[in-house]
């Protein structure tokens, strides 16, 4: 027979273990505030980090919300000159294995659909081409394995941009490509 005080006793059907009556005291200990946060979702920065660093690039990009902004920072060893520019990522709805690349300079667009490749070490491959006439193709590696100095920095997401032929298979590392947290970016409501 179970003792009254482990018994809640609001209900018709019996005991429920995870009950607790209204007016009787927790047997818990009350944890401090700081503690809270860590373990809430929504808590502290460091919180996010320790929990999303090497996970799925995709759940982090949906967790942002799309479209994705990834900021591009020319390489220094890259000899030609490097128009500033930004590219957006948003997944198509009917295939998970595409996303459209909207890749904006100045005033102009230029769009494409690319392939996404997931790895489950936390690494996503975006490979696909423009309808350009020099370097067509290209390879965004992105990771959410980024280091502390990124994270505080406001980066959930890091990478790197290669452009190239697939025809010769020559591909440089044109681009140090990045994503903001969802908190950081000051342009998102």
């Amino acid at each position: 027979m179970k003792d009254a005080d482990e018994c809640c006793g609001t209900t018709i059907f019996g005991c429920f273990p995870g009950a607790r009556r209204k007016n009787k005291p927790s047997k818990e200990k009350v944890q401090p505030p700081e503690q809270h946060l860590k373990d809430s979702p929504g808590g502290s920065v460091q919180a996010f980090y320790r929990q999303n660093r090497g996970k799925s690039c995709r759940k982090i990009m949906r967790f942002n919300g799309y479209p994705n902004k990834v900021l591009l920072y020319p390489e220094e060893g890259w000899a030609r000159s490097a128009v500033s520019s930004y590219w957006t990522l948003t997944p198509t709805w009917w295939n998970r294995s595409k996303c459209k690349v909207v890749e904006v300079t100045g005033t102009r667009k230029y769009t494409t659909l690319a392939k996404m490749v997931d790895t489950d070490t936390g690494n996503l491959f975006i490979v696909g081409s423009f309808n350009k006439r020099t370097d067509p193709d290209f390879k965004l590696c992105l990771t959410s394995d980024v280091s502390t100095a990124d994270f505080n920095m406001g980066y959930s997401i890091t990478g790197s941009l290669e452009c190239g032929s697939t025809k010769n298979n020559s591909f440089q590392t044109t681009h140090f490509a990045v994503i903001r947290r969802r908190d950081f970016d000051i342009n998102r409501p």
